[in-house]
C-alpha cells in the first residue's frame, strides 16, 4: 500500500505500508530521495511509470532506503563516499538486509557519484544513526530531508546498530542547529513542522 501526499507544487511524498518508510520526489528537479525496502518494490516500480527520474539520493545505506536501487540500472546515483563504500563491498553487517531475509542488492560503481552541486539543495553529512549518513537541505522552502537521522522532536535515528555512534549523532545534530528550518521530511513517518525541533531532539540524547 503507498500514501501519497502532495507536499508542495515541487515535492511529493511516498509512503510504504511495510516500515512507514518514505521515498520524496522532487518533480522540478527530477530527484527521487531515497528508494525504500525491497518489500516495495512492487509499488515503487508502479510510482516510477507515472514520473521521471534523472538523479536518485540515498540518505544511508540501509535497506529500507537502498532497497529498490537495482531497478535503476541507467540513473546516476548520489551518496556519500563511506555509503559507496558500504554499497559497492556489500557489507551487509551495515546495510542490515539480512534483518528481512533479503539478498543485498547490487549496484555498479560507475552508476554511483559522491560528488552533487545544486543551486537549491545542499548535502550535509550527518553520521549518527549510520556512518556515511547525508541529509538534504531545500534552501528555498527551508526543508531538511532527514533520512533516519531525526524524525521529530522527540524522536532520532537508533544509536544501537552496527555502524551507528551517539557521540556522531549529538555532533550531527549540533551542526543541523545553524540551519533555518521549517520542516522535516524524514526517512519513516510523517512530515514534522514544528518549531525548535533540533534543539528538542538534543535534550534526548
Amino acid at each position: 500500500m503507498i500514501n501519497k501526499r502532495q507536499v508542495t507544487d515541487n515535492i511529493i511524498q511516498y509512503q510504504f505500508s511495510y516500515m512507514r518508510e518514505n521515498i520524496f520526489y522532487l518533480k522540478n528537479q527530477e530527484i527521487l530521495i531515497d528508494t525504500g525496502s525491497p518489500n516495495a518494490k512492487s509499488e515503487l516500480k508502479e510510482i516510477i511509470k507515472q514520473i521521471n527520474i534523472t538523479k536518485i539520493i540515498i540518505t544511508h545505506s540501509h535497506f529500507d532506503h537502498i532497497g529498490n536501487i537495482d531497478i535503476f540500472k541507467n540513473t546516476p546515483i548520489i551518496m556519500s563516499k563511506t555509503s559507496k563504500e558500504i554499497v559497492t563491498k556489500n557489507k551487509d553487517e551495515y546495510m542490515l538486509f539480512n534483518w528481512i531475509g533479503s539478498e543485498v542488492v547490487e549496484v555498479s560503481t560507475d552508476q554511483i557519484s559522491t560528488k552533487f552541486k545544486h543551486k537549491q539543495l545542499q548535502i550535509i553529512n550527518t553520521p549518527g544513526h549510520l556512518t556515511g549518513s547525508i541529509v538534504i537541505y531545500d534552501k528555498n522552502n527551508k526543508f531538511l530531508f532527514t533520512g533516519d537521522l531525526i524524525f521529530g522532536p522527540t524522536s532520532i535515528g537508533r544509536t544501537d546498530i552496527p555502524g551507528s555512534d551517539k557521540n556522531e549523532m549529538k555532533q550531527s545534530l549540533q551542526k543541523l542547529l545553524e540551519l533555518e528550518i521549517h520542516a522535516i521530511l524524514p526517512g519513516h513517518g510523517e512530515i514534522c513542522y514544528e518549531k525548535n525541533i533540533v534543539s528538542k531532539a538534543l535534550k534526548i540524547l
